[in-house]
């Protein structure tokens, strides 16, 4: 019976850490839930501000990413806040990836720099030939 409970305790505490880095990120993940605004875009050193990008809204939903000016272009994203700066990874219905990464400010501020070429970038930059493209996002305030 002790052979049994020692072996149950080591089954649990080896899950343990796997547990506690799945609740890290679904509670991460929560924090991307609803529809943000593009306020700003850079690419190739170029930046778009403003009333070019008005309509240009992303929405979350789960693990569901879906940009509301072209509904049928929806991807699914997965995100590991562990990382340091977190990452984000972002699947399209082609099976296209682009591996990003992510930071909030705050609650109502979302930066994601992301390359579509399998080099995910470690700064949140878009220089010039870079092949990065770097967003800057807003919750829409309902």
């Amino acid at each position: 019976m002790r052979v049994l409970a020692l072996t149950a305790l080591t089954i649990a505490l080896a899950f343990a850490p796997v547990r506690a880095a799945d609740d890290a990120t679904e509670k991460e993940l929560k924090r991307f839930q609803g529809d943000w605004q593009m306020v700003e875009v850079t690419k190739d050193g170029e930046t778009r501000k403003g009333d070019k990008l008005k309509d240009r809204v992303w929405s979350f939903k789960g693990d569901k990413l879906v940009p509301l000016y072209n509904k049928d272009d929806a991807a699914t994203i997965k995100i590991d806040p562990s990382k340091k700066p977190a990452t984000l990874d972002i699947l399209d219905k082609n099976g296209d990836r682009v591996e990003g990464i992510y930071k909030f400010t705050g609650d109502d501020t979302l930066t994601i720099c992301g390359r579509g070429d399998s080099k995910r970038p470690t700064e949140f930059a878009a220089k010039k030939e870079s092949g990065a493209i770097l967003f800057v996002l807003e919750r829409v305030k309902k």
